[in-house]
């Protein structure tokens, strides 16, 4: 494929379908939700008869077509009611799979996204469907699985225990953290978050922009030093391990703190130890699991 740019708006410079496909997979690779909690899940009592209701969501579905399909970005701001098989003598596990057909890549019945069941077969040990028995079923395009849902004889409703969130967030790479102000990044390694496999990891570290030490009550796990953006807050407090500077009146090494996340994105910090102070923080040992709905 020849050179090609996106979005140069001066004399009707054409910006092609493929060139926002791949500005979307440049900006998060893979396939994978934005939030940990887009496009939830849940059992649905409407309808008379088994459903599920999935959530408002956005999503990154990276082309599975050709090699140079780039991704597609789906989307829903309102919750919807999907109307689910029935079960048959023996238990059932399938799946809920978002699509995206495009007929560049073959012959579609309706082009845009959709959600579709891949039915798994019916065993008293029952199995998900494989991948390739989804990529056998899905259109030309793109695809990803949203969620396992097991259902069984005689069930009038799905459990919710029955229902497995397979969609994880996309990987955009690392992304700066929102620092306290009067802090920036300590020798060129901005404090920084990504995604990889439903789990967040932290890197990077920060110190008074002017210099000189931090302050005691700034580590006193009741000051926000840095913020996580929504689409990664946990439900409920995690910790960590956070390493700092320890500077008594003999002696430089390093010191370990408790670090913590809250669910409204507030990353803090409480220094173990008095007797030393600190210069910068690092927060290179700090990850946790996104909490699944």
């Amino acid at each position: 494929m020849a050179l090609s740019v996106t979005a140069i708006g001066a004399n009707e410079y054409p910006t092609t379908v493929e060139d926002v496909r791949q500005l979307i997979a440049g900006l998060r690779p893979g396939t994978g939700s934005i939030g940990a909690r887009d496009f939830p899940v849940m059992p649905s009592d409407q309808g008379g008869g088994l459903a599920v209701e999935i959530g408002p969501g956005r999503a990154v579905l990276e082309g599975r077509s050709a090699v140079d399909q780039g991704s597609y970005l789906v989307w829903s701001a309102e919750s919807e009611i999907l109307p689910w098989p029935g079960p048959a003598a023996q238990p059932r596990i399938d799946a809920l799979v978002v699509t995206v057909a495009d007929a560049q890549y073959g012959q579609v019945e309706a082009q845009g996204p959709a959600w579709m069941i891949v039915q798994g077969t019916a065993s008293t040990t029952p199995a998900a469907p494989t991948t390739a028995a989804i990529e056998a079923a899905a259109p030309a395009g793109a695809w990803a699985r949203v969620a396992d849902v097991r259902v069984n004889p005689g069930e009038s409703t799905i459990a919710p225990a029955n229902i497995t969130r397979r969609l994880l967030p996309a990987d955009g790479g690392w992304q700066p953290l929102v620092l306290r102000t009067g802090y920036g990044a300590f020798e060129g390694r901005p404090p920084s978050y990504r995604v990889d496999g439903g789990r967040v990891w932290l890197s990077g570290a920060m110190a008074p922009s002017g210099g000189g030490l931090i302050p005691d009550g700034d580590l006193s796990g009741e000051v926000a030093l840095a913020r996580v953006p929504t689409q990664v807050r946990p439900s409920s407090t995690v910790y960590g391990t956070v390493y700092g500077t320890a500077r008594t009146s003999s002696t430089v090494s390093g010191g370990v703190m408790r670090g913590q996340i809250s669910p409204d994105g507030t990353v803090s910090c409480n220094r173990i130890s008095s007797e030393y102070t600190t210069y910068w923080l690092a927060f290179d040992a700090f990850s946790y699991w996104l909490d699944q709905p």
